[in-house]
């Protein structure tokens, strides 16, 4: 229990030094000044080429799908039978335009960015392998067209985008929103476009920018809270013993 708590203090200091400098960071109309960086947007999020959730079939602008499959193993003693659960694919599909009424900014989400709230879709499905089962199991979180998002990272033009989108072979997107991407480039009005990308992308989150930083605040003091209530009580069961021994 002491163990626990400490661990629950650990990282409620954690997300209580996030918090912090997520607050340094300025929400920045898309477009706007971009000087200091790391900065928030936020806005609805648009594509112009949506896709279907490989789970629930919903439409969304970005899906985050992961497959694990439970292994089978057997212990030199005894021949006892074990489970693991092994990650064999994550898959990120899909990007997006944040909208705030004064522009739009492309959000290309990254496995470490996605800060999502919403409850994740999963399925598990048994497949008889002659004696051996093997399970996988699917989730998924999505960004539904219209949906409130939060990004905080660092804006780059969408002609550096497009140099990164040519290196980068495995990138998935859409065909029809690399298609405007392009056209896009060629504009000289669009070819400023701000996009999040790579190690440019920091958080990616579907709430507002309010209900965002306020989570992230009420987060570290629940685990604070928690961690110190938890520490408490095994300090004092310890002592207990202790003084029993």
């Amino acid at each position: 229990g002491l163990a626990a708590g400490l661990a629950l203090l650990a990282f409620g200091f954690l997300r209580r030094l996030k918090a912090r400098s997520f607050q340094r960071a300025p929400l920045v109309p898309v477009g706007g000044d971009s000087g200091q960086t790391p900065l928030f947007i936020s806005g609805s999020a648009e594509s112009p080429a949506p896709v279907n959730a490989p789970l629930s079939g919903e439409p969304c602008v970005f899906y985050a799908e992961t497959v694990d499959q439970r292994e089978r193993s057997h212990t030199a003693s005894g021949g006892r039978t074990t489970h693991r659960w092994v990650r064999v694919a994550d898959n990120l599909y899909g990007a997006f335009f944040v909208r705030d009424g004064g522009g739009a900014a492309l959000v290309v989400p990254t496995q470490g960015s996605l800060d999502l709230q919403k409850p994740e879709t999963s399925d598990s499905n048994e497949l008889l392998a002659g004696e051996y089962d093997e399970v996988r199991k699917r989730t998924e979180r999505i960004i539904r067209p219209g949906e409130a998002v939060t990004v905080l990272g660092t804006p780059r033009p969408l002609s550096e985008f497009m140099d990164y989108l040519r290196r980068n072979e495995g990138l998935a997107l859409p065909t029809d929103l690399v298609k405007q991407l392009s056209a896009m480039e060629n504009d000289p009005a669009a070819a400023e476009t701000w996009c999040f990308f790579g190690d440019g992308v920091e958080r990616t989150a579907d709430q507002t920018y309010a209900d965002y930083l306020s989570g992230t605040a009420s987060s570290a003091a629940s685990l604070l809270a928690a961690g110190g209530l938890i520490a408490a009580l095994g300090a004092a069961a310890l002592l207990h013993a202790l003084k029993v021994f």
